[in-house]
């Protein structure tokens, strides 16, 4: 494998967006050790391990499936680029089906089967996210359902991987992890939104356009530090989940450059990269309190 054929691989893969998958599932863990004082290490890395592979999944499924509608034709690193169609949406089987596999056996070892119902319902919204006949991401909904699975459904079952039950406490957690993955999506669109208009990929950015989107991009940068902030002043959460704001200066320095990159008409990939540090340390940080604070 030449350097150059590795190097595009790896950009196509896009290592830093799988924080996607490992934030929910720090935070759920991290939530069940302080609420109960449960740590499961082997339950915690197949968790993790199968949020990675159904992420992976999905990724080469979108891939596929936007290939296929020609909105992927000038995006240089995509796995079509690599791989013919076939293979790609080859390999998103076999993730989805390894992934599901690890969670019939997170399932038969847990109580009943709320792990399944939660896993098998962010499994469709995920596979229905490009697949045909909803693609959630040509109607302007993939934010709606990113947040759902990334957020409610994946930090409650790693709470109850670990736990066996589920609480109402763990949405304090769950809607900021949602809000913040939704984030990744929706900064991801700006830098594509002209070319998803012209394919009617109908996401928020490609419908209101660069210049209302950035004016609605911090509901999904504020939300997050004022549910966890309205948490720990009632008592729901510790006062060490305020080791979150160390994240807020990325989050401001996200706002000033993709309002500096809109009105500029230049918009480029270190917004990614922003948006990616912001959800890792929000995520981490919002753990390591929750941990703390047991």
């Amino acid at each position: 494998m030449n350097s150059a054929y590795l190097s595009k691989l790896i950009r196509a893969f896009d290592p830093p967006i799988y924080s996607a998958a490992v934030v929910p599932v720090i935070v759920g863990t991290a939530a069940a050790y302080y609420f109960t004082g449960i740590f499961e290490p082997l339950r915690f890395v197949l968790t993790l391990l199968g949020m990675f592979l159904a992420q992976l999944g999905i990724n080469l499924h979108n891939d596929y499936y936007d290939s296929k509608t020609g909105v992927d034709r000038h995006k240089i690193y995509s796995f079509v680029s690599i791989f013919s169609p076939k293979a790609v949406l080859f390999l998103a089987w076999i993730c989805f089906l390894v992934a599901f596999g690890i969670g019939l056996y997170l399932d038969h070892l847990s109580k009943g089967h709320t792990l399944l119902i939660l896993a098998g319902l962010g499994g469709v919204l995920g596979y229905f996210y490009s697949a045909p006949p909803i693609q959630f991401s040509y109607l302007g909904v993939g934010e709606i359902v990113t947040f759902f699975c990334f957020g409610p459904l994946a930090v409650s079952g790693s709470y109850y991987v670990q736990t066996q039950s589920l609480s109402p406490y763990i949405l304090w957690e769950a809607l900021p992890v949602g809000l913040i993955t939704s984030a990744i999506l929706f900064v991801h669109h700006f830098a594509y939104y002209q070319n998803d208009q012209k394919f009617q990929k109908k996401n928020l950015v490609a419908r209101m356009g660069a210049a209302k989107s950035a004016r609605f991009l911090p509901l999904f940068l504020h939300l997050p530090y004022l549910i966890l902030s309205c948490a720990v002043v009632i008592g729901q959460l510790p006062v060490t989940s305020a080791l979150v704001l160390l994240s807020l200066p990325l989050a401001v320095r996200l706002m000033r450059q993709v309002k500096l990159e809109v009105s500029s008409g230049t918009i480029t990939s270190p917004l990614k990269s922003l948006v990616l540090s912001w959800h890792f340390l929000f995520g981490l940080t919002l753990g390591a309190g929750l941990l703390l604070g047991r």
